[in-house]
């Protein structure tokens, strides 16, 4: 027996809402995927910090604007390590292609005045969804430990 059918009736429902909910469901999905791969990717499986880093990302990750958007002493607060190791932790989300950080100054102005960030030293980091379809694809090594510990 399959999962529960949901029949909902929409037809007094505007196409725009529909389309900006299914949007939204389709940004959770993708966001979720994203931390699948980061846990599967073998880059990441011996550097928990990569790790905490990425699901940290993942939870300040704003699907409306596009971005992540936590300052480096925020992410160095909650991880309770040093600005440093939140530096060292973030190179191989960049050079994997997991994460594009990106400079306030190259973010939309409409981007910039809704998270309401004045620095234009701030970095807003970019959650890279085709990168975890690749690594869950299996186009890009992943942990088949991990694989198997979920099917246990």
């Amino acid at each position: 027996m399959g999962p529960p059918q949901l029949n909902l009736d929409v037809s007094g429902v505007r196409p725009d809402v529909l389309r900006q909910i299914g949007k939204k469901v389709l940004d959770a999905k993708a966001k979720h995927r994203w931390l699948e791969a980061c846990a599967r990717y073998r880059g990441f499986v011996d550097s928990p910090g990569v790790l905490r880093l990425a699901i940290l990302l993942f939870k300040f990750y704003n699907p409306e604007l596009g971005f992540a958007f936590p300052s480096r002493r925020t992410l160095s607060e909650r991880l309770g390590s040093p600005p440093a190791s939140v530096s060292r932790w973030l190179r191989p989300l960049k050079s994997c292609g997991a994460v594009k950080v990106v400079k306030a100054k190259d973010v939309p102005v409409e981007v910039r005045e809704a998270t309401r960030r004045t620095s234009k030293r701030a970095n807003y980091y970019q959650l890279d969804f085709d990168w975890a379809e690749t690594v869950l694809e299996g186009k890009i090594e992943i942990d088949w430990d991990a694989e198997m510990l979920d099917r246990e």
